[in-house]
């Protein structure tokens, strides 16, 4: 999934909690909001999908969608992506877009203001921890009879220290695997009942691993800062782990501590300290919030369950998923081949007419359509990811990235919109290949030709350009190619114009014999020489029965002059 993706997901599941929190807060235990907020962040932080028929954006197919920023540009350009947009549960490397493969990069205005923002972001979050972790370093240790009976009563594997200091108004607690307990230095350690509930409070934080939970909201806030319903995420979730800490209090000292609880609170309200992101604070903001909800604490019945159960389905089920990208039948276990190059060359294909979704198999194809560049392609159902892999490796310059599909339509349909298919898979990139085009499917580069040609066999046909083309390789002294295998005989021109200062421009005809006795033979190598330096164009010419093909060899000449290959 992109970034915007991600963030888009997550914004709908904070709206759709944020709503369930204002009708439901004091109704569900707190810990279970607490699990909604672990679920967003999730979805926020990991760049992988779950795909799902109930998923909620499966019923947008026929408006926008939202899509990787790379989607619309021009395809020889190569793409810098903060968060990888081709990372998918089912494993496989779309490898699609990858600047530092290809020499240059061209990163866009939004992805610079999107990396300042998340360094700015994170430098100011580390640098008022790194602020506070200073004065924390300036307390003592807290000795005396109270806090040395209530360490022992509650002891854990990781050592808990309680330390005091003047520089701060309210208690807290900070450190991870070494945490500590800091309170004001004015702590009233005679009142033993307030002091035992600021310590429980504290010692909840440390035993949830609140401190680990609050430094991944500050990742993701980070991440997403741009999104302003991430900030409500934080706000909101930081906001009920101290809910949750409360009520872990309340019932572990019972229903009759309710009152001194509640006193404590308000007795603690806090001479806010200013920004502290990786600490929690006893006190820190919502007091009446957190009163209100401890003085209506209560435990929860199997009815509350049942429908906080559901609640949690259906969030996870319609918001937290994609939508389901196995329309179109199964796909093998996904292959390491990457795509980052680009088979060169365009192709034209005589003939006409529309195809169908109703006959899919009259066109070779096994249904799957794809609208892209104003025309429908039609899957082969061919795994060609060792092709683009192959291609990936000669490809120097070029990047092969066309966009991903950004909206899907009924299998039974053909689709309309720009990167639309009828086979899910939303979200899956789409690059050139061969005269067609090539979609990644759980890991395998599954190639799509355009269906402008129509009658049985133009699939198979641009199927057998595409092996051809993959076969060609170059240096600068000879050009080399393989014959396929075909049920028909092949005609083959190969024709180029070469440019000499002794002798000007001059026309070149190569494996001239074979073209006029048209006696190619399928799996055999031809090769002819070639001038790198002289030649300035080069083409070949491909019949097959009625069908017919033109392949610019030039691409493959410039590039085998600056990166010579073995001809084989």
């Amino acid at each position: 999934m992109t970034l915007l993706q991600m963030s888009a997901a997550g914004g709908a599941m904070i709206l759709a909690i944020t709503i369930l929190r204002i009708f439901a807060l004091h109704k569900f235990p707190k810990r279970y909001f607490l699990l909604l907020w672990e679920i967003v962040l999730i979805r926020l932080i990991l760049p992988v999908s779950v795909s799902s028929d109930f998923s909620i954006y499966s019923f947008f197919n026929g408006g926008e969608t939202v899509r990787g920023y790379g989607e619309g540009t021009r395809p020889g350009a190569v793409f810098f992506q903060p968060v990888p947009s081709a990372i998918y549960l089912g494993g496989g490397n779309t490898g699609g877009v990858q600047g530092t493969q290809n020499g240059a990069q061209e990163i866009f205005p939004w992805e610079i203001v999107w990396l300042t923002g998340m360094v700015l972001c994170a430098a100011f979050l580390f640098a008022s921890y790194l602020h506070w972790y200073r004065k924390f370093r300036t307390s003592v240790l807290v000795k005396n009879e109270f806090v040395s009976r209530w360490l022992e009563q509650h002891k854990m594997k990781r050592p808990v220290r309680v330390r005091q200091s003047g520089k701060i108004a309210a208690p807290l607690t900070y450190g991870i695997f070494q945490p500590v307990i800091l309170v004001p230095e004015a702590m009233e350690w005679g009142n033993e009942k307030q002091s035992e509930c600021v310590l429980l409070h504290e010692y909840m934080h440390i035993r949830h691993w609140d401190m680990l939970l609050k430094l991944t909201a500050a990742l993701a806030l980070c991440i997403h800062w741009f999104n302003p319903m991430v900030w409500l995420c934080y706000l909101l979730f930081n906001r009920d782990i101290e809910l949750a800490c409360d009520e872990a209090v309340v019932g572990q000292m019972g229903e009759g501590a309710k009152a001194v609880y509640a006193m404590t609170l308000i007795r603690m309200e806090e001479k806010k300290s200013g920004l502290m992101p990786a600490c929690n604070h006893f006190s820190k903001n919502a007091t009446e919030e957190r009163v209100t909800a401890v003085m209506k604490a209560k435990k929860a019945t199997l009815g509350t369950f049942a429908v906080g159960a559901l609640a949690l389905a259906a969030i996870v089920v319609f918001l937290a998923t994609s939508p389901d990208r196995k329309e179109g039948g199964n796909v093998a276990a996904p292959s390491s081949s990457n795509g980052d190059g680009q088979v060169s060359g365009g192709t034209g294909v005589s003939g006409g007419g529309v195809p169908t979704a109703d006959t899919p198999d009259s066109y070779g194809g096994d249904g799957r359509m794809i609208f892209c560049m104003g025309k429908v392609y039609l899957s082969t159902g061919e795994d060609v990811s060792e092709m683009v892999a192959a291609e990936a490796e000669a490809s120097e310059y070029d990047s092969p990235y066309i966009g991903e599909i950004g909206s899907t339509v009924d299998k039974s349909e053909i689709p309309e919109k720009e990167l639309q298919s009828n086979f899910g898979y939303v979200g899956s990139e789409v690059i050139f290949n061969g005269s067609g085009i090539a979609v990644n499917m759980d890991g395998q580069w599954i190639q799509f030709f355009p269906q402008d040609a129509g009658g049985s066999g133009s699939v198979g046909f641009q199927n057998t350009i595409t092996r051809l083309t993959a076969s060609i390789a170059c240096t600068n002294r000879s050009v080399s190619f393989t014959i396929p295998e075909s049920g028909q005989g092949w005609t083959i021109l190969i024709n180029g114009r070469y440019e000499r200062e002794d002798s000007g421009g001059m026309g070149a005809h190569f494996l001239q014999e074979l073209s006029e006795s048209g006696d190619w033979k399928s799996g055999e190598t031809y090769s002819f020489p070639v001038d790198a330096e002289a030649v300035e164009e080069l083409f070949m010419v491909i019949s097959i029965g009625e069908e017919s093909a033109v392949i610019d060899l030039m691409e493959y000449v410039s590039e085998s002059f600056f990166y010579p290959q073995t001809v084989g």
